[in-house]
């Protein structure tokens, strides 16, 4: 508990010290529908929970399901062509490195995670949007893009253990039962990052990943190719 107040301490130094200083944090959803699921919050105690803070998640999904996502939204997005491109394709070649099926991508998640983004808050929609796949990351910074933004996730893969395996940001990015992603950005939050303004990136999935007792669905070890 020290150590972690201590970490916390330095990052808040760090941003006072260096007000252009790109830091990030992400939160990933285990639970998105709570009567499916116990309603008790637990702390997400693995690597993939500290980047600039500490991040709280809930427990896993338990496997439903699930419908299509109506195409009834009308939210405005805020998404350039290009952050689109990011999203799709840093998702899809995480997914193509471990054997996993190409999303696509859906307007209806892009509204949802738009809709939830709009709210700034670095907390997950626990079902308020639909039963959805969910990640969220948060950072101040000029730096901290779309691609940043995407990249903490992708950086847990070497987290990922298969003998012991836990569900993470990255586990749903390349869930193979998932096939379609939307994603949206809000900037000028407060209260992520202290008086910080920050940009909060929200994916939204769906079916959604992490199911329990399903990690048959995340992927296949990474492909290889060997010289010859």
């Amino acid at each position: 508990m020290i150590a972690r107040l201590s970490f916390i301490l330095a990052i808040a130094v760090a941003l006072l010290l260096l007000p252009e200083i790109s830091v990030g944090r992400a939160l990933q959803a285990r639970r998105h529908m709570k009567r499916f699921t116990p309603d008790k919050r637990e702390p997400c105690v693995g690597l993939g929970c500290w980047y600039g803070g500490i991040g709280i998640s809930g427990p896993e999904h338990k496997h439903k399901h699930n419908k299509h996502p109506h195409h009834d939204h009308t939210s405005t997005s805020k998404n350039s062509g290009s952050d689109q491109e990011v999203y799709l394709n840093l998702h899809n070649e995480l997914r193509a490195q471990h054997g996993a099926s190409q999303l696509t991508w859906n307007k209806t998640l892009e509204h949802a995670a738009q809709e939830w983004a709009d709210r700034c808050i670095f907390e997950h929609s626990q079902g308020e949007l639909g039963e959805l796949g969910e990640n969220l990351s948060a950072g101040v910074g000029k730096d901290f893009d779309a691609a940043a933004a995407v990249q903490l996730w992708i950086d847990e893969a070497g987290d990922y253990n298969p003998s012991n395996p836990e569900y993470s940001h990255f586990t749903q990015m390349v869930w193979k039962g998932s096939t379609c992603l939307g994603c949206a950005k809000a900037t000028n939050c407060g209260g992520i990052f202290g008086d910080q303004p920050a940009t909060l990136y929200v994916c939204e999935y769906w079916p959604p990943g992490n199911v329990i007792g399903y990690f048959a669905l995340v992927f296949r070890p990474q492909l290889t190719s060997k010289a010859t």
